[in-house]
């Protein structure tokens, strides 16, 4: 029996101590975990390389997960026009496809808006041209929706079947007016 109380006491003796012991020596200052920098905005997510998405607006994913959409800038107000003589400063149509220096392949899908009043006064035509100046097809939309605003939408289908690289541009006219939205193929 004395042998056990010796080694309990032993025990006793050498737990205190290491304790003791530990709490006396210097302890190193703690690591915290490597956290990412917090994006703030879309140009920051596309600068720290995070991946760009094919998207309009185009729109950027940081490594912690959050989402950024590019801003674009703000186009003026359309006026509302009711006297034709204030026409002439007025745009009468709007290309939505394709968006201008886009890649463009065969068959391509366009698509617009003319705005009223001259939306049933006018059927647009439509011509693909090369950088050299080669028409690559040319056709006259079909007349889409009529919109509750008055305006009308107009598509297109453009297929062709010569080879097209480098640059080109869209040609869009009616009556009154030429749109032009530069494409690369």
């Amino acid at each position: 029996m004395r042998t056990s109380s010796i080694l309990f006491a032993v025990s006793t003796i050498i737990l205190a101590g290491g304790s003791m012991g530990a709490l006396l020596l210097p302890r190193s200052p703690e690591i915290s975990p490597i956290r990412p920098v917090a994006t703030a905005s879309f140009d920051e997510c596309v600068r720290e390389g995070n991946p760009i998405m094919e998207s309009f607006p185009r729109q950027c994913r940081d490594t912690a997960g959050n989402l950024f959409t590019e801003s674009l800038p703000e186009l003026p107000p359309r006026q509302d026009v009711t006297d034709v003589s204030m026409l002439k400063n007025v745009t009468d149509m709007e290309i939505s496809s394709p968006i201008p220096d886009q890649k463009v392949v065969s068959p391509l899908e366009v698509s617009g808006v003319l705005f009223a009043p001259l939306s049933t006064t006018s059927t647009p035509t439509i011509r693909l041209v090369d950088a050299e100046g080669v028409v690559l097809n040319e056709s006259t939309a079909g007349a889409g929706t009529l919109m509750p605003d008055g305006n009308l939408s107009f598509t297109a289908t453009l297929s062709w079947t010569t080879v097209a690289t480098g640059t080109g541009v869209l040609i869009v006219n009616n009556e009154r007016e030429e749109v032009t939205v530069p494409v690369s193929f």
